[in-house]
């Protein structure tokens, strides 16, 4: 199992139990990588979801290491930002 193995071999993984509840500040798929494949999936319209889904996979694939990699830094941020509000909203990064 992946979080089992996360536990194990990352100190800093924070199981589903410890994730705060609806916390949209935390989710780094909202503040960067979805916003990445939206400009990228929608810029021609899908006739079908299986259109959709596929662009979404293709695209997903081509994100480069570099990006995912500033999303996680991003996200070690907004959490240093959410535990100094005590749980609750914050401004957006600079």
């Amino acid at each position: 199992m992946t979080s089992e193995s996360l536990k194990l071999n990352v100190p800093e993984f924070i199981s589903t139990e410890e994730w705060p509840t609806s916390s949209p500040d935390l989710n780094p798929m909202n503040f960067c990588i979805w916003s990445i494949l939206e400009s990228r999936v929608c810029a021609k319209p899908h006739k079908n979801v299986e259109s959709l889904k596929s662009s979404l996979k293709r695209e997903c694939d081509l994100i480069s290491e570099d990006v995912l990699l500033a999303a996680v830094d991003n996200f070690y941020k907004r959490l240093s930002l959410f535990i100094a509000a005590k749980g609750n909203t914050f401004e957006e990064l600079d």
